[in-house]
């Protein structure tokens, strides 16, 4: 455990009084310092609609980095690659919890006090007896008290690769915890989301995938590990026409093979002389061509302990959306790998299931050729009806009819960038769009104002009016105190909730 100071600023802006009247509850979100290497000390960020505030709440502290630096058990600090706060659960006025992907710790933040606790799986460990390996990055409350969340975790099972799936129930202080039920996972991470609907737990099996290489029917479990296949094949080849002995103990060593071999100039130019990335290579070399298996869903019943598996069409299932009236669960399922980075293999999908007596039943899929990655997607009525919306990469806003799951219509947020693409995929793996993107979503109590996260900016979105109705900075040259200035920090956020 890691107790840390904060720093909190106020920045004073003007919404519309129309929209800022039908947004009832503040949105979070979440940026990094360029200087932060392992984006560890993010600053939150919390949008208040009533005060027409943005408060920056800022861990990136002299005193806070040299203690993360000093930090006895390093490990459990890297272990995430990616550390990107993923939800926030509201405690109380002043504090909130806040799960991060794919990480080992989680934090609590205490914006009356300038507090920030860093709590560790290693602390976890103590309150629940269990080696925690990951944590799930996207939570929910108990519906029936406030007070408590469901979540998930993996937990390492002896010496093999496979984990148990921990599925509990804590206090959102973290004094109190119930283990609800353990099961055998033949893979290592823990869900992505864990959501409750009835009596049962919905998990996403996020960034576990599959590969089989198509030229030798050999299976991979996880991308890391036909990274590994494809660099020691790549390195194999290499030795071979630089007439280079091959160690085989080398090679074999986990621990230093990929580490080593990026290291050489002449082997990174031999690679980059075959494709630009490993998604290239893997498509332009029938060695090095793959297939994925269809992603996974699980559904836990609490009364029975049953898991029961759902496929879905696309590789990467991740969040879920439900309609509470008619207890239909919308899951957007990702089409991508990470070789290492994203490597979209094609369009992705909303799925709808309708859930009940303990069980899901797939009823419809909305797909389309110019729709890839779906991050976020949200549910939502309007005057009576239902939608969907979500973002395709990078800027695309999709808006759903959640009746026929089929789209009403689309809308570019600033600028179009995909109509003109002869080939869509190939333009989002090859090119840079990080300025562009747009992933976070929110929506106004009644369906009127789409909130949307940009690179830069904040922008509210008429619905009705089909467009951008205004749009609010959140990175200006503004001075922070202690060497610090607004203007340093960039989005971390894939994602923003509302803290209720």
């Amino acid at each position: 455990m890691l107790t840390l100071r904060l720093e909190s600023f106020v920045m004073p802006i003007r919404i519309r009084p129309e929209i800022r009247e039908l947004f009832k509850h503040p949105v979070v979100f979440y940026l990094t310092h360029r200087d932060d290497k392992r984006r560890i000390l993010p600053t939150f960020v919390t949008l208040d609609f009533k005060k027409q505030e943005l408060y920056y709440t800022v861990s990136f502290l002299p005193e806070n980095i040299e203690k993360v630096y000093d930090y006895e058990d390093q490990d459990v600090l890297n272990a995430a690659p990616q550390h990107n706060p993923h939800c926030s659960l509201k405690i109380n006025d002043s504090q909130f919890l806040t799960l991060v992907d794919q990480a080992r710790y989680l934090y609590h933040v205490d914006s009356e006090h300038n507090e920030m606790i860093l709590y560790t799986a290693n602390d976890l460990k103590a309150k629940t007896g269990k080696n925690i390996h990951h944590i799930c990055c996207t939570a929910y409350k108990d519906v029936d008290d406030a007070d408590f969340f469901y979540f998930s975790a993996a937990a390492p099972r002896g010496s093999t690769e496979e984990k148990e799936l921990l599925s509990l129930r804590s206090r959102l202080d973290l004094s109190e915890f119930e283990l609800l039920h353990t099961e055998q996972r033949p893979n290592g991470r823990a869900p992505h989301v864990t959501r409750k609907i009835g009596n049962c737990l919905l998990n996403s099996e996020f960034v576990v995938v599959n590969l089989t290489n198509n030229k030798t029917g050999q299976v991979f479990t996880g991308e890391g590990q036909y990274m590994r296949f494809i660099y020691e094949k790549l390195y194999r080849s290499f030795c071979a026409i630089s007439t280079k002995a091959i160690d085989e103990s080398f090679v074999e060593n986990k621990q230093t093979f990929l580490a080593t071999i990026l290291r050489d100039e002449n082997f990174v130019a031999y690679v980059h002389a075959k494709g630009r990335n490993l998604f290239e290579i893997c498509a332009n070399d029938e060695d090095y061509s793959f297939s994925v298996d269809q992603g996974e869903i699980t559904l836990l019943d609490l009364d029975t302990k049953k898991l029961t598996v759902y496929k879905t069409t696309n590789c990467m299932p991740a969040h879920f959306e439900i309609d509470d009236n008619t207890n239909t669960v919308y899951i957007s399922s990702h089409n991508f790998i990470m070789l290492p980075k994203h490597g979209y293999l094609g369009p992705a999908t909303i799925e709808e299931f309708s859930f009940a007596s303990g069980k899901l039943e797939k009823r419809g899929v909305f797909t389309r050729p110019d729709g890839y990655r779906y991050t976020t997607h949200r549910f939502f009525t309007h005057n009576g009806q239902r939608y969907l919306c979500t973002l395709g990469q990078p800027n695309r806003l999709f808006f759903i009819n959640a009746d026929t799951m089929e789209m009403l219509y689309y809308d570019d947020i600033e600028v179009d960038v995909i109509s003109e693409q002869s080939n869509i995929r190939d333009f989002l793996n090859y090119t840079q769009l990080e300025p562009l993107a747009i992933r976070a979503i929110e929506i106004s109590s009644d369906g009127q104002y789409i909130f949307l996260l940009g690179h830069t900016h904040m922008h509210f979105y008429s619905f009705p009016e089909r467009k951008i109705v205004q749009k609010i900075s959140y990175t200006d040259d503004i001075p922070l105190g202690d060497d610090l200035n607004l203007k340093d920090f960039r989005k971390l956020t894939s994602h923003v909730n509302y803290l209720i």
